[in-house]
């Protein structure tokens, strides 16, 4: 069921609105007609504004992205902490943000990056794009870690960072079917575990750099 609040006319306010309804239902579940119903605005408005369907879709994962996502991965890159407190501290906030009651459950992106199948070929590559700047993010922070010593030396670190951006999307996916902060929080921390000690992840098979 779309959701939102009528009559609205600013821009800002419209790309609020298409955010929150794609982020629930999806990009098949909400038309522009739709989204006209609940702001007032006329379609001509939106093709205005922002394009077709297509474009308006990728504005609201853009702007869920720079309001929501990169800040917690800017965090992540300026954090001090030891590597694995640094990802729990990031997994955790994912998972707060993603189960807030004034929020849709889930991530915007993990939903659409996970119901890519039925995207447009514009929408789902720029869902994949987000996924894999999360995943380089990931590895530039795990690289650093490694040169501080606190990693295996022998650690394969991409495969490590495609590891961690899975357990993301576990996270937000669980979340999305109703896990609450006690059950992500058990989660989190196994997750986290394999960067607890030096030789962990190597121990536990991940493949070495060639």
């Amino acid at each position: 069921m779309p959701r939102g609040r009528p009559q609205k006319s600013n821009p800002a306010d419209i790309l609020q609105i298409a955010m929150s309804n794609f982020w629930t239902a999806g990009y098949s579940e909400i038309s522009l007609n739709d989204l006209s119903k609940l702001t007032g605005m006329a379609k001509p408005g939106f093709y205005a504004n922002f394009g077709n369907k297509e474009e308006l879709f990728i504005k609201a994962l853009q702007n869920y992205s720079e309001t929501i996502a990169e800040p917690m991965l800017a965090d992540l890159v300026q954090s001090p902490a030891p590597i694995a407190d640094s990802f729990r501290a990031l997994f955790i906030g994912i998972a707060s943000t993603v189960t807030c009651a004034d929020l849709p459950n889930g991530c915007f992106i993990s939903a659409s990056f996970l119901d890519a199948h039925q995207l447009p070929e514009k929408p789902r590559d720029f869902s994949q794009s987000l996924i894999d700047r999360q995943s380089l993010v990931f590895r530039q922070c795990l690289e650093a870690a490694l040169e501080r010593g606190e990693l295996a030396r022998d650690l394969n670190v991409e495969a490590l960072a495609h590891f961690l951006t899975g357990q993301a999307l576990a996270i937000t996916g669980m979340a999305r079917a109703g896990a609450d902060m006690t059950r992500l929080t058990s989660f989190i921390d196994l997750a986290v575990s394999v960067l607890d000690e030096k030789g962990s992840v190597a121990a536990s098979g991940a493949a070495t750099r060639p």
